[in-house]
């Protein structure tokens, strides 16, 4: 057998390892839908999910129009939503292409997308661990994600709809797009006078951003990432001033990744009484 066989053979290993780990994180998370629906009376798990139902119903019924101020919430003044629109919107959108109409079935379709998004977890988290080391790295990552207790189960079982676990995969998105970029430049350093050496980069620093601004269009939190991004950044410039490295790859980076991130932010919009 020869290396390109075996590369093959093991290729077709991790994809199989991969879908196994995904589907018992799938099945984990879908073992709640039995207690929580019966054929008359649906339930959810928590308190918060329930406005979340409320945001999905409203935007299902509305043409995916996010109601950035709700009358009924601090009533009889209402309040500002001041969370994202992007997890009911998806939320809402299954349960269009669905069919669901009834409480009944937007419940269940929507109490769906928390178990769907922490099984894809499983598979991102293999790519972020290969990124940071290899394959192997990528493989243990991805069973820990599986199998993994806590506050990341419960908030992805089916039932809790809410944005948390999309805050959990859109913030290892960005992750895995900055760590993309930095490992991609160890391997081709850039130069601002190679406009050649730029142009990868620069594209994988865009994905970067845009993936930050998912992240964000989903809750406002993302900006942690922003700080962690931003301590990396300093830690990383002081070593490789030590080290008699060139710094140039962080410009390029965090220049393009935040750049992009202000250009949808201002996209998404700053949704605020008297601010449309």
């Amino acid at each position: 057998m020869d290396i390109s066989e075996i590369a093959k053979l093991r290729n077709i290993i991790l994809i199989a390892l991969l879908a196994v780990f995904t589907a018992f994180a799938l099945w984990v998370r879908m073992l709640p839908a039995d207690g929580l629906f019966t054929e008359t009376l649906p339930n959810l798990l928590g308190n918060d999910p329930w406005y979340m139902l409320r945001q999905i119903e409203s935007m299902t019924a509305n043409s995916l129009q996010y109601p950035w101020f709700d009358p009924m919430t601090y009533y009889p003044y209402g309040t500002d939503n001041f969370w994202g629109p992007l997890f009911p919107m998806i939320g809402s959108i299954m349960c269009i292409i669905a069919g669901a109409a009834t409480r009944y079935d937007i419940m269940y379709v929507s109490s769906t997308l928390p178990a769907l998004m922490g099984a894809a977890t499983v598979v991102l988290m293999y790519f972020v661990g290969a990124k940071v080391e290899d394959w192997k790295t990528g493989i243990i990552t991805a069973l820990f994600t599986a199998i993994v207790a806590g506050q990341f189960l419960y908030r992805s079982l089916f039932g809790f709809v809410d944005h948390h676990v999309a805050e959990t995969f859109f913030g290892a998105l960005f992750c895995l797009m900055y760590i993309a970029y930095i490992a991609y430049v160890r391997e081709h350093p850039i130069d601002f006078g190679d406009k050649e050496s730029l142009k990868i980069p620069a594209l994988i620093a865009i994905f970067s951003g845009i993936a930050y601004v998912i992240g964000l269009a989903n809750m406002p939190t993302m900006i942690l990432y922003a700080l962690i991004a931003a301590i990396y950044t300093g830690i990383q410039f002081i070593w490789d001033r030590i080290k008699g490295r060139t710094t140039e790859y962080l410009v390029l980076l965090n220049v393009v990744t935040f750049g992009v991130a202000i250009l949808g932010f201002f996209i998404i919009g700053l949704h605020h009484a008297g601010m449309g």
